[in-house]
């Protein structure tokens, strides 16, 4: 099979919108044991003949909702600012 944006095609020629475990661990990057263990619960997912397959739209829509904001560098404070503001007013 080859890839062709998104979609596979087999060597007869045949147009699939499904990738297979070990293209939809290709197409993010993790192995196909990762794969098995954790989308098979969070992604929708199809099986054929006890096969799992995957739309590129299902795999995008994960991918999407793993994105993590970014921290505010304002807001974090440094250990030495952190300390102050732990101390206990002092008694006079």
């Amino acid at each position: 099979m080859t890839r062709i944006e998104g979609v596979m095609k087999s060597e007869s020629g045949i147009n699939s919108p499904l990738f297979s475990v070990a293209e939809a661990a290709i197409y993010l990057g993790m192995s196909k044991d990762w794969v098995y263990e954790r989308l098979k619960t969070l992604i929708p997912h199809v099986k054929i003949g006890g096969a799992l397959k995957f739309r590129r739209e299902d795999l995008d829509r994960y991918i999407a909702s793993q994105i993590v904001a970014p921290m505010n560098v304002r807001d974090v404070k440094s250990p030495a600012n952190l300390r102050e503001l732990m101390r206990e007013p002092r008694k006079r």
